[in-house]
């Protein structure tokens, strides 16, 4: 679920800030699918490995999602810091590069809250 529900909330964010679905948005959608996924594999595989050590699963869940925190804020923080800079360029090619960075974050922070 992590996949639709990031980019439906996305979608909402795109709106209020009024952003249109375009060919710069689809790439940052596009960028952000990766990413995305690399979270949700981490997470539910951290998660089945703590259940396959015998704990009950609400403690598999609780213990295995608390052990990879860290670093997925971590992952989210360094992709943030460098795909945020780009927000930052100056001219034309800024003007038009600036979508897609705004867009990719949108998707991660929703990424983020939803995973946790």
């Amino acid at each position: 679920m992590g996949l639709p529900v990031s980019f439906l909330g996305a979608f909402a964010l795109m709106h209020v800030f009024g952003y249109s679905l375009n060919m710069l948005t689809l790439v940052a959608l596009l960028i952000a699918i990766g990413l995305l996924m690399d979270d949700a594999i981490v997470i539910s595989e951290n998660v089945a490995n703590h259940h396959q050590q015998g704990k009950a699963p609400l403690d598999a869940v609780i213990d295995g999602v608390r052990q990879v925190l860290p670093s997925i804020f971590a992952s989210f923080t360094t992709t943030a810091c460098i795909f945020g800079s780009l927000a930052f360029l100056e001219g034309d090619i800024g003007a038009i590069i600036r979508v897609v960075p705004v867009v990719m974050l949108m998707v991660l922070s929703v990424s983020m809250v939803e995973a946790f």
